[in-house]
């Protein structure tokens, strides 16, 4: 799943702010990054039918996403802040049912 190969990926490289997270990011851009490309496989989704050009930030306490043709920046997870977005929100229940 792509936990799982994020949590390998990012394993040595989970620090606080105010450091960078260009290691942990996802990119789905002119490729697929290849950790996103195997939970599609293993889910038995074409990668095809994801939004593109995107790049997600992972950090300690954040998750953001900014569509690579726009400087706009989506937060979909705030610790700090205790928000959470409707994908969020969608991806627990997911969990609960069962479904991710």
């Amino acid at each position: 799943t792509l936990y799982r190969e994020l949590e390998v990926r990012c394993a040595y490289h989970w620090h606080p702010a105010p450091r960078g997270s260009g290691y942990r990011s996802i990119v789905n851009d002119i490729s697929t990054d290849p950790a996103l490309a195997r939970a599609c496989g293993a889910a038995g989704v074409d990668p095809v039918h994801l939004p593109r050009p995107i790049i997600m930030f992972l950090n300690p306490g954040d998750v953001k996403v900014q569509h690579t043709n726009s400087s706009r920046i989506e937060v979909i997870v705030d610790e700090a802040a205790k928000q959470t977005s409707a994908f969020e929100h969608a991806m627990n229940r997911k969990q609960c049912l069962g479904w991710a």
